[in-house]
């Protein structure tokens, strides 16, 4: 009955103020989605676990992320520097780093932790959430992917203070995320699903960091607050695409 509530009461009326005052852990404690969720990959691929479809549109989104983040961490730590991912799902984009880095995975969900860890021993892996849990190690690089929306509002100083604290000097933060499509995702009508303007995640990051890499996933085009001319999903216009995500990389101050 609470989850009920809770769902019906995540809306575009009432966010607004719940974001306003800073209360949106507590009000959606009883509704995420995620933590609960049971991967299984006996029915689905890899890829299908962490949310991404097959087809040639998704292959040009992760395509285009991987390079992003291949150069980020190739031009700014050297081999076998110490990098963490925030929200690993199955551990897809640690076995693309795998090898020539020392990779750590974190996700808050158990499942994906255990398919991760026996799909990819060469790495290790964590359970938790990312602002509860004790890091001891100093990393030169950590990156979230798809993983930001998740994150409330009354967060993401916490979340950025804690990314510095665990960077060496100079470190780098790549974070790719579902970015604001109109004025209305800016008052968060979805609190389990949160697309960030860019310009809110670059005004909280550069209080600790500088930007080095600030654009579109599949172009050159630099959004603000929200992107008015977003893609269109081409399988059904009806539902967003992740098409439509935005790459910032932060390097420690």
């Amino acid at each position: 009955m609470r989850q009920r509530i809770a769902k019906f009461l995540n809306n575009r009326y009432v966010n607004p103020f719940v974001v306003f005052l800073g209360i949106e852990r507590i009000f959606m404690s009883v509704y995420n989605p995620y933590k609960n969720f049971k991967a299984d990959i006996t029915q689905k691929s890899y890829r299908e676990i962490a949310g991404f479809s097959h087809n040639e549109y998704m292959d040009k989104v992760l395509n285009a992320i991987t390079s992003q983040l291949k150069s980020a961490i190739e031009n700014n730590c050297a081999t076998n520097s110490k990098v963490l991912e925030i929200g690993c799902g199955p551990g897809n984009f640690v076995a693309e780093l795998e090898g020539s880095y020392k990779m750590t995975g974190l996700d808050i969900n158990e499942s994906m932790v255990e398919i991760a860890s026996k799909r990819l021993p060469g790495s290790e892996f964590l359970q938790g959430d990312f602002l509860k849990i004790n890091l001891n190690e100093k990393y030169n690089a950590v990156y979230c992917i798809g993983a930001l929306q998740y994150f409330y509002p009354s967060q993401l100083n916490t979340f950025f203070l804690k990314i510095s604290s665990i960077l060496n000097p100079g470190g780098i933060f790549f974070v790719n995320f579902p970015h604001a499509l109109n004025v209305a995702d800016t008052k968060f009508p979805d609190l389990s699903y949160i697309s960030y303007s860019p310009e809110r995640v670059r005004n909280v990051g550069l209080k600790q960091f500088d930007i080095i890499y600030d654009k579109h996933t599949l172009d050159d085009k630099r959004v603000k607050y929200f992107d008015d001319e977003p893609y269109e999903n081409p399988i059904n216009k009806e539902l967003r695409t992740y098409m439509n995500s935005y790459t910032l990389v932060f390097k420690k101050k």
